[in-house]
C-alpha cells in the first residue's frame, strides 16, 4: 500500500498584512499535525551574495513554532526569518 506525504509550502509576500496571522496559523497547524511532511512559510530574500532566493521558515521545528507563536508584530516575524530562515 502506498502512503502519501503532504507538504504545505506557502510563498508569501512580506508586504501583505496577513503575514503574522498566517505564520501563527501555520505554526499551530504544524504543532497539531506532526505527521504532515514539510510545512514552510516562504519569502523571497537576498542571500549573502545578493542573489534573490527563497528563504523558508520550517514550522516542523518546535523552536521555530514557539518563536512564531509568541511573535506580536510583523517586525518580530521578519526578525525570525532573519535569524532562523534558511535558503534552499
Amino acid at each position: 500500500m502506498l502512503g502519501y506525504v503532504i507538504d504545505i509550502l506557502e510563498p508569501h509576500n512580506p508586504e501583505f498584512k496577513d503575514n503574522l496571522g498566517k505564520a501563527k496559523a501555520f505554526a499551530e497547524y504544524a504543532r497539531q499535525n506532526p505527521g504532515v511532511g514539510r510545512i514552510q512559510l516562504i519569502r523571497m530574500s537576498k542571500d549573502a551574495t545578493g542573489k534573490n532566493r527563497f528563504k523558508r521558515l520550517d514550522m516542523s521545528k518546535s523552536a521555530i513554532r514557539d518563536k512564531v507563536s509568541h511573535a506580536i508584530t510583523n517586525d518580530e516575524l521578519d526578525h525570525i526569518f532573519d535569524t532562523d530562515g534558511f535558503f534552499m
